[in-house]
């Protein structure tokens, strides 16, 4: 994009914001200068305080009431839902005139009450309204609760049961184990999530007061997340007064399975199914609804409806009976529709967990075999398109630049492009068995413009076979292993460790074990678990760090090995200068050339420097570019010609170093200088071998790596070094050298190269090491080096042996290590042994620099040469 449209873009940007704020204190100033809203016509406003346990919470807020009918008939209390208002009872007003005394208020936060309240739920409400009760001294009272305001009634029956005489839930929420997922933990963070969505739009939108009339709004989100259902079902345990149950036989928002378990608790309970009625009682099915309140209230007041004591005592023994989980039904209806998008939209995060929680959830009894495996298909097809859509919009260009490149490795991008090039269309249906290879092959068949239709087919296809087969597993396992739970959160605790095991053992174990490909990177990974040459630096120094600790109390010092070197910064810690080291040598013949590069200037002048250097020298190409701070063979690399040069110095973020390449072979050897006997020793010698595969004219490079019964367990360090390279296939009895670079860390094969220890080479390393100076700052009399490993080459052993033609390459200080010990001969115990060995030298050394006026680092000091190498 050329500078000017980018400026454009930016300032259209940049306007758009500032509008948005400008809009957004607007609207906050408007909102808050907006008046309390007087009642609606016809209501009274009664103000009320919130009475807790722990006592009155400041503040009062207003309830909005309507009263109607002659004050000598029986006193009704209509409690509407969330979202909801008086006028959901409209209907029932012609109804109930001239027979009943009726109150209906508008709970605070609904209705055209705004005012945020400190707490919403269904308990706090019941509380404003037994304060009502008490300032007008209400009793007597029939509540009848709608929906959300059947929880309502019940807590106001919970705090004054003396005020109460019955009570009716008309579609009435109760227990929680038929609502949503039936579980406290998973509602509560669905209406969680809810909440903040609500609340973004709040805070984030200039609405100028609109959002708070919204009935999905603050008022409802907070209701239900401040509200804890799990009390409710003790409450309906307890309940002794009259209760009637109408609720509608097709409610899909609280099951009708909900009604009659409050039936089955509630033993005196009068249930009234009404068949071909949904939720909305008040509104479908008026008449009886109205009917069945008015003949229950005369019955009630003739005390011809049962209590709890006076209720059959078959139903007693039922209601005493404990809850059996396995009667929850199916999800259906809303939950049902809610939990195939939740596990659609789950697959985006990770399509495989999702399938095996949906097994899961089968296995609980809790969702339909078809809706868990029809919800994870839907989001896996989705996401599929979203990807493939992905890649053709931004194109494989820019899926090798940030931030997609973060999402794939190149090398992985380089490889689902080889094989979607060699393979077509049907690599599209055997990534989705291919774990690691899903997400490229999918970006990459948009961004080359794989046919669609094509695409499409062969993805629904895979996924169709994919998404039943692992739903039902994890259904089949879940049977098996883990018992139904009402506590269906307290079960995804136990189940989840299974899922997650279950999970990486289909990634990383059975999906590979059914292709060859995936065969031999079960050997690698093997191979890299079970020979220590290939592990993590934590696994290798991890069991010797009782012996470092043993060696700082010795020493009095756990820093003082900083000092055995005062040539380098913290003696060779971490975050060395490797041109500060190689400088320390001044003018020295055994030093390859090397120039050290300014990242600061411009590329053209680092460039120029360069060849001026290379002129000087009379040095050519190959050269090794490395930076001058790292370690293990981090970003070093071979450039052959002035482009590639080029194009790498573009792509580095700091300081570097480049480096005459030498032929020959390469060798490690660590130096130690005995102080007693005024020598230096040579104690470690490694001979570093690059390997290389041999073409069969058939094979890729790659299929020959993964072959090789070395090179296996190394395969994804020569994947990322080959690049391209990687799937070509080459003629018969071609070598192709896989790596480089004489590392370790990066596939270089490292042997014990004790045999070529001579009294010559000792005297040759030694008067070399004799001649690096120490720091500025150190005192001059010190030696700079006691203890540290040269990576040099030479033309051959025979050179080595005679000290003869050597090439310092690099020096690395106290961290480095006598890396024979990677040989495959070496046990791990002599590794040990060989480090433990190393770090005693490194302590003494250092207290004997010390004792000769050397200074010794910080732990301070040393995290902040840590730092600078990463």
């Amino acid at each position: 994009m050329k500078p000017a449209a980018r400026l454009g873009r930016l300032r259209i940007g940049y306007g758009l914001l500032a509008l948005w704020l400008v809009l957004l204190v607007a609207s906050r100033i408007y909102i808050a200068k907006l008046p309390a809203p007087s009642p609606p016509e016809g209501a009274r406003a009664v103000a009320v305080a919130l009475e807790t346990a722990e006592g009155p919470v400041p503040g009062q807020t207003q309830l909005h009431l309507f009263e109607y009918g002659p004050v000598d008939a029986p006193k009704v209390l209509l409690l509407h839902g969330s979202p909801g208002s008086h006028h959901d009872f409209d209907g029932l007003k012609p109804l109930f005139e001239g027979k009943l005394h009726v109150y209906i208020p508008d709970l605070p936060g609904f209705g055209v009450l705004t005012q945020r309240l400190p707490d919403y739920s269904t308990s706090a409400h019941a509380r404003y309204l037994l304060d009502w009760m008490e300032q007008e001294h209400i009793e007597g009272l029939h509540v009848v609760g709608f929906s959300m305001g059947g929880a309502v009634a019940l807590h106001l029956w919970d705090l004054a049961p003396d005020r109460i005489r019955s009570l009716t839930l008309a579609a009435g929420l109760g227990v929680e184990e038929w609502e949503l997922l039936g579980d406290h933990a998973l509602n509560h963070a669905l209406h969680g999530l809810l909440l903040g969505v609500v609340h973004t739009i709040d805070t984030l939108v200039p609405h100028f007061g609109a959002f708070d009339r919204f009935p999905v709004g603050i008022a409802h989100a907070r209701n239900f997340f401040d509200s804890d259902q799990r009390l409710l079902r003790p409450i309906l345990e307890r309940i002794d007064v009259p209760v009637q149950i109408l609720h509608g036989d097709q409610d899909i928002l609280i099951p009708p399975g909900a009604a009659k378990e409050h039936a089955r608790i509630v033993p005196q309970a009068e249930l009234l199914m009404l068949p071909g009625q949904n939720h909305f009682l008040p509104w479908t099915a008026t008449n009886e609804l109205a009917l069945a309140v008015e003949d229950f209230v005369k019955r009630v007041e003739a005390g011809a409806a049962a209590s709890r004591a006076q209720a059959d005592a078959t139903r007693i023994e039922r209601a005493q009976a404990a809850f059996d989980p396995r009667s929850i039904p199916e999800v259906s209806g809303f939950p049902l529709a809610l939990m195939v998008l939740l596990l659609a939209l789950s697959t985006l995060v990770s399509e495989d967990l999702t399938c095996l929680a949906a097994g899961w959830l089968v296995s609980q009894g809790r969702l339909g075999f078809f809706p868990a495996t029809l919800g994870c298909f839907v989001g896996i097809v989705v996401g599929d398109l979203l990807l493939y859509i992905l890649g053709r919009v931004v194109g494989r260009a820019a899926l090798e630049r940030r931030p997609l490149k973060r999402w794939v490795r190149p090398e992985t991008l380089q490889s689902a492009a080889d094989w979607l090039e060699r393979r077509g269309i049907w690599v599209v249906f055997l990534s989705r068995f291919t774990p690691g290879l899903r997400l490229p092959t999918y970006l990459l068949a948009g961004a080359l413009r794989t046919r669609f239709l094509a695409f499409a087919g062969f993805f629904a296809l895979a996924s169709a076979i994919w998404t039943p087969a692992l739903v039902g597993l994890s259904a089949w396992l879940g049977e098996r292993l883990l018992p139904r739970d009402a506590d269906l959160s307290a079960s995804l605790w136990r189940a989840l460790p299974w899922l997650i095991g279950f999970w990486w053992l289909l990634r990383s174990v059975i999906l590979p074990s059914f292709h060859h490909y995936g065969r031999r990177k079960l050997v690698g990974r093997w191979k890299r678990l079970t020979e220590f040459e290939y592990w993590p630096t934590w696994a290798l120094y991890g069991p010797l760090i009782p012996y470092f600790v043993w060696q700082a109390l010795r020493f009095r010092s756990a820093t003082v090995f900083s000092a055995a070197n005062p040539g380098m910064e913290g003696g060779g810690f971490a975050g060395e200068s490797k041109g500060d080291i190689l400088d320390g040598f001044g003018p020295n013949a055994s030093i390859a050339p090397y120039l050290r590069l300014d990242n600061r200037q411009a590329l053209e002048a680092r460039m120029d420097a360069i060849e001026r250097w290379q002129s000087e020298r009379g040095i050519g190409f190959p050269l090794v570019l490395k930076p001058d701070v790292g370690e293990r063979g981090k970003d070093v690399r071979i450039v052959r010609e002035r482009e590639t040069l080029e194009q790498a110095l573009a792509a580095c973020p700091g300081p570097y170093l480049i480096q005459q390449y030498v032929g020959g072979q390469e060798f490690g050897v660590f130096y130690r200088y005995d102080p007693e006997r005024d020598e230096g020793q040579v104690v470690s010698i490694t001979e570093k071998h690059l390997p290389q595969v041999v073409g069969d004219g058939t094979r890729t490079v790659g299929q020959l790596v993964l072959d090789d019964r070395r090179a296996v367990a190394m395969a994804a360090a020569y994947q990322r070094g080959l690049g391209g390279r990687w799937n070509e296939i080459p003629a018969l009895g071609e070598s192709v050298r896989i790596v480089e670079v004489g590392t370790h860390s990066r596939g270089s094969i490292f042997q014990n190269g004790a045999l070529h220890h001579t009294p010559e080479l000792v005297r040759a390393i030694d008067a070399i090491s004799r001649r690096f100076r120490p720091l500025a700052h150190q005192p001059g009399s010190l030696r700079g080096l006691c203890l540290g490993r040269y990576d040099l080459k030479t033309p051959d052993a025979e050179h080595l042996r005679r000290g003869e033609d050597l090439h310092i390459i690099e020096l690395n200080g106290v961290t480095s290590e006598p890396t024979h010990i990677y040989d495959a001969r070496e046990s791990l115990l002599s590794a040990w042994r060989t480090l433990g060995r190393q770090w005693r030298w490194a302590f003494e050394l250092g207290a004997w620099q010390r004792s000769q006026g050397a200074k010794v680092d910080s732990v301070l000091g040393l995290w902040r040469l840590s730092r600078r190498r990463k």
